[in-house]
């Protein structure tokens, strides 16, 4: 039989729209959303393209909030550890009040956890329209504060039983940032050194099992890890993140100084770009393919 240009490109296309259009779809949240006008609570769902938020707080001292990053570490911002100076850390603003053109008053806002010595907070969401594509990034801004001597804190990503498929996280005792691959224990330090100011993470799955990942400090040390494998898994579909925060409160109830927020997540690129240059490649071919 023989193959043309045109079967080629009926095969990628049907190969192709499926796997494009289970990809996660485009999604944004921050602290600016309606949704937290009330405070972050359980089953909230800010912004486009996430499930609601699933929030556990194990003990009374830990729970969620909506405040400003700054009030973290030091309490200035001051560009104190790894940051800028009058940045607002990693604040985005919301409530304007008033009417006229010189009353309106914004906030900056982050979602904020604390957490209680040996206590744990967590909160979760799932991506919508599938899991996370090739090609497609998930980013997410993050301020922690310091640590009390047992504490940590991170971001996973996991499968839909909940395995961790990644995680980025940093402990008391810590050089620098850390991250590991599902069921390896082994964590793979950064360049990147403590900070209470503020970081960038930009998560990148390039095929199914390889992704790269890179870590930015609002002062402009940034790490890039270039790339690296998954652990071979019999579920590698990451479809859902999950924040948490394990023991970093002090021995002292309602220490601000330890507080870890979170701000500005996306999963880019949209589903359908990846198929859409695809298929203006293979329109390509074809016309040129003609007598």
């Amino acid at each position: 039989m023989k193959i043309t240009l045109g079967k080629i490109a009926r095969i990628t296309i049907t190969l192709a729209i499926p796997a494009t259009l289970h990809a996660a779809n485009l999604a944004f949240d921050n602290a600016s959303s309606s949704a937290y006008n009330g405070g972050w609570e359980d089953g909230s769902n800010g912004g486009t393209g996430w499930g609601s938020w699933s929030l556990t707080a194990s003990g009374a001292d830990s729970g969620f909030f909506v405040s400003s990053s700054t009030t973290n570490g030091n309490g200035a911002d001051d560009g104190d550890i790894g940051g800028l100076p009058g940045d607002f850390d990693i604040d985005t603003t919301a409530g304007l009040i008033g009417t006229g053109p010189n009353s309106q008053v914004t906030t900056p806002v982050s979602l904020g956890m604390f957490t209680g010595l040996f206590e744990r907070a967590e909160a979760s969401r799932g991506f919508t329209g599938g899991a996370l594509g090739v090609g497609q990034s998930f980013i997410i801004d993050f301020d922690n504060g310091f640590l009390n001597p047992s504490g940590s804190f991170g971001i996973d990503l996991l499968n839909a039983g909940g395995d961790i498929l990644w995680q980025l996280q940093y402990a008391v005792g810590d050089a620098s940032y850390s991250y590991s691959r599902g069921s390896n224990p082994e964590l793979s330090p950064t360049t990147v050194g403590f900070g209470t100011e503020g970081l960038s993470l930009a998560f990148k799955l390039r095929d199914s099992t390889f992704y790269s990942m890179s870590l930015e400090r609002r002062d402009g040390e940034i790490y890039d890890s270039g790339a690296g494998f998954l652990n071979f898994n019999d579920d590698l579909e990451i479809t859902q993140v999950r924040i948490f925060a394990d023991g970093t409160g002090g021995i002292i109830p309602g220490d601000v100084t330890t507080d870890f927020f979170i701000n500005s997540m996306m999963v880019i690129p949209e589903p359908s770009t990846s198929l859409l240059v695809a298929l203006a490649g293979i329109g390509l071919l074809l016309r040129r393919s003609r007598p």
